[in-house]
């Protein structure tokens, strides 16, 4: 590994760990909901820097993806409370 990779595996575990910090901050604030799901995406989604131009394929691509993911995901059960220790919620 260079430093360029190290550079780049720190920012996507720091970007998880940005998502996963918002619903856990959630999860504080609302204690009694029952959180049952959170669903991100299996594949990496096509981006872009400026999102202005859409197109038919992406777009499709994106919404199968979206609702293969969701198919299996509740098929799996439950899994947001899964993710987040149950001493971070305290």
């Amino acid at each position: 590994m260079n430093s360029k990779s190290v550079f780049f595996r720190m920012r996507k575990i720091r970007s998880y760990w940005k998502e996963v910090g918002q619903l856990i901050s959630t999860m504080r604030a609302y204690p009694n909901v029952d959180f049952r799901y959170f669903l991100q995406p299996t594949k990496k989604l096509p981006s872009e820097l400026i999102p202005l131009f859409p197109t038919p394929t992406k777009d499709q691509f994106m919404i199968s993806l979206g609702e293969q993911d969701a198919k299996n995901l509740v098929a799996a059960g439950p899994n947001a409370r899964n993710l987040v220790p149950p001493s971070n919620l305290e």
